[in-house]
């Protein structure tokens, strides 16, 4: 599929990337388009600050998330990856401190909280589950992903 052809899909999430960029944490909150609450974010997103992936419209398709203790172990689960041109492994999955559980993908959690002074994302299993009931079926989908500014309002998606 052209860059073109991505662009002129629907996407089926939007994540907005908050202006409240930290050493550790870019946070976001993330929009179901299909929702019948328009303006309300379902969970919020926590990304590495160093090395989040551009704006814009990607597919994403049905993988698995590989935990700590590789491919068949008690940590795996289903995901989706994110096609990130020159980018490989990028899925959304659990994770409450992006600094150093993340390689760019983006977290999904419940809240925003603190631990020993950093901003993090907390109730990750709980957003996880929620973003995975809402993709339920879905072998692919699209997600943009925008990033604000602190003049830009909140989308009335």
């Amino acid at each position: 599929m052209s860059e073109q052809e991505v662009t002129m899909q629907k996407p089926m999430f939007t994540v907005y990337r908050l202006p409240l960029v930290q050493a550790f944490l870019l946070p976001g909150v993330i929009y179901d388009c299909r929702t019948i609450k328009p303006g309300v974010p379902f969970a919020v997103t926590g990304e590495n600050p160093d090395l989040y992936f551009p704006d814009g419209i990607y597919r994403c398709i049905s993988d698995m998330y590989w935990g700590g203790d590789g491919p068949g172990g008690k940590e795996d689960y289903p995901t989706y990856k994110i096609l990130v041109p020159g980018r490989d492994q990028i899925k959304f999955h659990k994770l409450n401190d992006p600094k150093t559980q993340s390689l760019g993908c983006p977290g999904i959690a419940e809240f925003f909280g603190e631990t020993l002074g950093r901003t993090v994302i907390g109730d990750s299993k709980g957003g996880f589950m929620e973003f995975m009931a809402r993709a339920k079926d879905c072998n692919e989908f699209f997600t943009e992903f925008i990033t604000a500014f602190s003049h830009d309002p909140i989308p009335d998606r």
